[in-house]
């Protein structure tokens, strides 16, 4: 796992696992994978002029048939936790100028 994508994160109230919906998602959106739990996040911080990074780690693959990857979980974590703290230190710096 040392490939990491950033693109468009399509989030619903419905899960989605109908390859054909899935790429009709991606072509139509330009969606990099699909998710169910953001929405609602993005929803609230959208009303309120918050900005928001949603951060997912795509550990199975319906269209390619690839298993879940459970190591993948403990790295997410990893790089989960080191953006964070890039973007605390970077406020940081910015408040201090």
């Amino acid at each position: 796992m040392d490939k990491y994508d950033f693109g468009t994160i399509g989030s619903g109230d419905a899960w989605n696992c109908e390859v054909d919906k899935i790429l009709w998602l991606h072509e139509k959106y330009g969606t990099l994978c699909e998710e169910m739990e953001g929405i609602a996040v993005y929803v609230v911080a959208n009303n309120f002029n918050i900005p928001v990074l949603g951060i997912r780690v795509i550990s199975d693959n319906e269209i390619l048939g690839e298993p879940y990857e459970r190591e993948l979980g403990r790295k997410s974590q990893e790089f989960t936790y080191e953006v964070i703290m890039k973007i605390i230190e970077e406020q940081k710096n910015t408040a201090e100028k």
